[in-house]
């Protein structure tokens, strides 16, 4: 049986012991009357933020740092000052690389502890080989008055200790820095024993008793589908994804608008794999054009509008109320219908989170971003609920001047061209049709998702260019990895029942000591340790963010399955998981199946969040 009492690893906690393994030494600079700081930038230039960004060593997680670019980096930041809260400037203290090119005017000082700032976790399989944790040396040595790492510090590092704490094989101090390995096999072991506790949000619970309204304010707009665009398109697909995260983190969601029975927007958007909420029910705007009507901020009609036209003073209201991060342009608005109807769909949304107050997240076309703050503006005129409002903006989507629906019946051309090249005239019949739909709004997500929303897209609709399973926006590649799993396993079932294998053994009777393949512990270490941490950072500036702007990390659940995909598949074309049928290789056998057991969950984990079925071929 799993053993579901033993908590998960954490590489935040690891981070966290290894960098209070350097404080705790004698001669660390931090343990003097001054603290370690860390220089936050703040109003970067768009030229200092590239040559902040250049010099960047802290790791991407689809991506490889080279040793002499962390020296590099670590030289440049010789001459950074540092401050602590008084203004007191701080001599050869705390090190944080990625903050060391910034220009002096753009240091806004912030003491924070940087101890574990030292530390990186490394990804790429060439440095996987010898390190599973890395502090260069140059950074090492801003931390310690004598300039050297003391010998101390290595006994601390193998001692550190902790329930979600990696446990530490090994530590070496090399010309390049401190070079720690974790102990594979008993990380192995343990956290194949427990594959479902992975599987779940490392804060499971963080939403319990929070309400959230998620308002994509795009499907106010278009009555029909040929209205719909590519922008719009990405809006609502971004809203059904972190519907499903915020759910999963135990949020109560509420989603709006609701659309009307029968609108061909939501039978579009069923074609996408998005089941959004259907009603027929009135929305009460005739209340909200009167409490409008009777705000103190109502304006005179100007000369050359009827009487009936409503104005407000937007800018007074920013005024009196302390608003802060609306556009300076804000001033008169001309209340008009699409604007109540709005704030009726809010209002009714809000209602059926059965609290007194709920947090609304307006997700909208970057286009449309001054219409949206208008319309914060308006419900906090009229709204009888206490509600804080954040607005996610999306970035344009270029695609050759096509609409939502033509750009998907585009590629569901260009993915039934792709299946019937491959499958012959076999390709037809309704369940055909709906592998190679989900196949299209597979890859029209990735296309979408990937990019981190308040960036642009821009789409390339060749045929060549666009199905290529190299591509980073392929969902192709993903729903074909998908499949070679599901056929794995297929393939062993198959063979169980042929007499060939025995039944796989409870995971806790699985010994783990024979994965030593690189591609083995790239699996484990870069995807299926960090995946309870990578769903926590999709929501996690939530509660942090200040401004009424907000970013989430919608882009990062659909890159990690395209770079898993990308490295399961390297490992699945290089070793062999179902052997011959020899008793003395089923233990290697039966411990790589419980490996990819884990990869395979991850894959329909991730693809659910997407709302993306399974697919057992493609």
């Amino acid at each position: 049986m799993e053993d579901a009492g033993l908590p998960i690893f954490r590489i935040s906690d690891t981070l966290q012991a290894l960098g209070a393994a350097l404080r705790s030494g004698e001669h660390a600079v931090g343990d003097s009357a001054c603290p370690p700081a860390l220089v936050e930038c703040r109003g970067e230039t768009e030229e200092s933020e590239k040559r902040r960004e250049c010099c960047a060593v802290q790791e991407d997680k689809f991506s490889t740092k080279k040793e002499h670019k962390l020296q590099e980096c670590c030289s440049c930041s010789s001459d950074l000052l540092l401050t602590t809260e008084n203004g007191a400037p701080l001599q050869d203290n705390g090190l944080v690389l990625q903050e060391s090119c910034c220009s002096t005017q753009d240091r806004v000082p912030r003491v924070r502890d940087s101890w574990e700032k030292v530390w990186y976790k490394e990804s790429s399989p060439r440095n996987l080989r010898s390190r599973d944790f890395f502090a260069p040396l140059p950074a090492l040595k801003k931390l310690f008055r004598s300039q050297e790492v003391p010998g101390l510090v290595r006994h601390d590092v193998m001692a550190i200790q902790g329930p979600a704490v990696l446990p530490v094989s090994s530590c070496v101090l090399s010309e390049i820095g401190l070079l720690v390995q974790i102990d594979r096999p008993l990380v192995f072991q343990r956290v194949l024993e427990q594959v479902p506790s992975y599987l779940q949000p490392g804060q499971p619970f963080v939403g319990s008793g929070h309400n959230l309204v998620l308002n994509c304010a795009p499907l106010y707009g278009p009555p029909r589908v040929d209205s719909l665009q590519l922008t719009h398109i990405r809006a609502v697909l971004i809203t059904d994804h972190l519907a499903y995260i915020f759910r999963r983190c135990g949020f109560s969601v509420s989603l709006s608008p609701i659309l009307d029975e029968g609108s061909d927007v939501g039978a579009f958007l069923e074609l996408l794999g998005v089941n959004w909420p259907h009603q027929t029910n009135g929305t009460g705007e005739e209340d909200l054009w009167e409490t409008l009507k009777n705000s103190p901020y109502v304006m005179k009609p100007c000369q050359k509008e009827a009487e009936q036209h409503l104005r407000l003073d937007l800018r007074r209201f920013i005024e009196e109320k302390a608003l802060t991060g609306f556009d300076p342009n804000i001033g008169a608005c001309l209340v008009q219908d699409h604007m109540v109807k709005q704030l009726a769909e809010l209002q009714k949304a809000v209602s059926l989170c059965g609290a007194n107050s709920c947090e609304i997240i307006h997700v909208v076309c970057c286009e449309e971003e001054y219409l949206q703050q208008q319309v914060d503006l308006l419900w906090q005129l009229a709204g009888t609920r206490t509600t804080v409002q954040k607005h996610l903006v999306c970035g344009p989507v270029k695609a050759a001047g096509l609409s939502a629906h033509q750009y998907f019946e585009v590629r569901f051309s260009q993915m039934k061209e792709a299946s019937v090249s491959k499958y012959g005239f076999q390709v037809q019949g309704e369940s055909w049709e709906e592998i190679i739909r989900v196949m299209t709004y597979a890859a029209v997500k990735f296309e979408l998702l990937t990019t981190a929303h308040r960036s642009p897209v821009t789409l390339d609709v060749r045929k060549e260019s666009s199905l290529s399973t190299k591509s980073m926006r392929s969902g192709a590649f993903v729903m074909y990895n998908c499949a070679r799993l599901a056929t794995l396993f297929q393939n062993y079932f198959d063979s169980i029942q042929q007499g060939l294998y025995p039944e796989m053994p409870e995971p806790s009777q699985i010994s783990t000591s024979s994965l030593r393949d690189e591609g083995e512990w790239q699996l484990l270490f870069n995807y299926v340790v960090p995946f309870p941490e990578l769903q926590d950072q999709v929501i996690k500036s939530l509660d942090v963010s200040t401004s009424i702007r907000i970013n989430l990390g919608t882009e990062l659940m659909s890159r990690f399955l395209v770079a898993l995909s990308m490295d399961f598949s390297s490992y699945y074309n290089r070793v062999h998981v179902l052997g011959e049928p020899l008793p003395h290789l089923f233990a290697q056998m039966f411990a790589r199946l419980q490996l990819l057991k884990a990869v395979r969950e991850i894959f329909h984990t991730v693809l659910q969040t997407l709302h993306i079925p399974s697919l057992p071929q493609v």
